[in-house]
């Protein structure tokens, strides 16, 4: 979080390039998950989904600034697609929304 919170405040009283990696602590790995229903089955799948819905295609996390959520910013980024976040109160609740 103390990497990630200058690119959320105004003035952190530091910058992300100030701090210098000493050993990893953590691997989290991630899931891309859809429902059946939605005919999504490949990234492929997704990307194509999220280009013809131009911003419009909704992509779900628990909260902003997670690692779920960067990580969808990121994917999306780099495919030069928009997508668009809905925040959930709880996996449970994003689970039901699905």
């Amino acid at each position: 979080m103390i990497a990630i919170q200058p690119s959320f405040m105004r003035n952190a009283g530091y910058r992300a390039t100030d701090l210098a990696p000493v050993c990893m602590v953590n691997k989290a790995p991630l899931a891309m998950m859809t429902p059946l229903v939605s005919g999504l089955r490949t990234v492929a799948d997704v990307l194509a989904r999220a280009r013809a819905e131009n911003g419009r295609m909704p992509y779900g996390t628990t909260r902003m600034g997670t690692t779920p959520h960067l990580s969808m910013v990121m994917w999306a980024r780099a495919a030069e697609v928009g997508l668009s976040h809905i925040t959930h109160r709880g996996p449970a609740d994003l689970m039901v929304a699905s």
